[in-house]
């Protein structure tokens, strides 16, 4: 009877063993899973950390261009600024386009009765109208010889031009137009001197070369003061 009481006994306390090795299992997966939870946890909070970082160096990348791209527009503005003033400062000063000429005539009866003009294939020369030979800039004035005022010409370019009487019927110089050409050079510099006779026609070729070797018979060269 004793030992169908111990067997007894241990059926009875089987189950409390197991019971008790069930729950240190639970225990265990309870402490594993708590770790697991944890360390997502931390992983979020450092994603989350990482994430905010990169934000933070967006936001300040983002805000460092913007800076930057002030400046430019600051910069290329004060550059228009002093780009335009310069150009306006430019136009101020004069840059001369025109040679400067006087036409001189000899050749004909001095005579305060005579009205001398010259007409010629440029507005500043009447465009060959003599309706506007009237004008006092193309009008010879009488010295000892009769000589214009100082007309601006281009330079580089064929000028034609005659001379003209003004009277009941306008007499113009016989034969070919005269031509003149005046090199660049001379711009700015003085002014030129044509030196001419009544009908002696001529072409004159106005260079810097010929400057050195000029004789003076067909024109002369004034500098400025």
């Amino acid at each position: 009877s004793q030992n169908i009481f111990r067997h007894n006994q241990r059926k009875q306390d089987t189950p409390s063993l197991w019971s008790e090795k069930e729950q240190d299992n639970l225990k265990i997966e309870a402490e594993k899973e708590r770790k697991r939870i944890e360390s997502e946890q931390q992983q979020r909070l450092k994603f989350e950390e990482e994430q905010n970082r990169l934000r933070s160096e967006e936001e300040e990348r983002r805000r460092i261009l913007a800076e930057q791209e002030l400046i430019r527009q600051q910069q290329e503005q004060q550059e228009q600024k002093e780009l335009l003033k310069k150009e306006d400062e430019i136009k101020e000063i004069i840059v001369p386009t025109q040679v400067k000429v006087k036409f001189v005539l000899y050749g004909l009866q001095a005579s305060n009765e005579k009205r001398i003009v010259v007409l010629g294939n440029q507005p500043q020369l009447g465009n060959w109208n003599s309706g506007q030979a009237e004008s006092s800039q193309l009008a010879l004035k009488l010295e000892s010889h009769y000589k214009s005022e100082t007309i601006e010409l281009p330079p580089n370019e064929t000028i034609e031009y005659k001379f003209v009487q003004l009277e009941d019927q306008p007499i113009w110089e016989s034969g070919n137009n005269r031509k003149l050409i005046v090199e660049d050079y001379f711009l700015g510099k003085g002014t030129i001197y044509l030196i001419s006779h009544w009908n002696d026609i001529r072409e004159l070729n106005i260079t810097e070369s010929a400057l050195e070797n000029n004789s003076g018979e067909t024109w002369e060269f004034v500098e400025d003061d």
